[in-house]
């Protein structure tokens, strides 16, 4: 022998199956990250601290912030002051019941307000992520818990 090897092993592993999960979970993220940046409403993900993880581009609108200033803040923030114990009722009941429906008003940046449907759930209970989708309203919604107030 001389110090040379005689035989060469080696092992092949088909790989195959795992590059097609691979590249279904390629295609699933791009398609769902497709679906959240083309929503036509404006989508919020938070964590249970209110700290907020990720905006669509509607979000950006309708609140007049950039996509970078908004995840560097807290959703509570973009509530005005009267609208603060609505906001943290909204968030306990999530939190305890998975989801919540309420209408709202939003402060934007340049200080205007913006009335807001919004329906948020848990969409992640072992990380603990909310998604809160935000639907702008056109009408004035003093108007509309007035009369709910009335026929109470």
């Amino acid at each position: 022998n001389n110090g040379k090897p005689i035989c060469i092993m080696s092992t092949f592993h088909d790989i195959t199956e795992k590059k097609k999960v691979e590249k279904k979970l390629i295609e699933n993220d791009r398609k769902f990250q497709n679906y959240f940046e083309h929503s036509n409403d404006a989508v919020f993900i938070t964590d249970f601290k209110g700290n907020i993880l990720d905006v669509n581009k509607n979000a950006s609108i309708l609140v007049g912030y950039n996509k970078k200033e908004l995840l560097n803040m807290k959703f509570s923030t973009l509530y005005p002051i009267k609208e603060l114990v609505k906001c943290s009722n909204a968030f306990h009941q999530i939190i305890t019941k998975g989801s919540s429906r309420f209408i709202s008003i939003f402060q934007k940046l340049d200080g205007s307000l913006v009335n807001v449907d919004i329906s948020a759930s848990i969409v992640d209970k072992n990380k603990n992520i909310i998604q809160f989708i935000s639907r702008y309203l056109e009408y004035d919604i003093s108007i509309v818990n007035k009369k709910i107030t009335i026929k109470r």
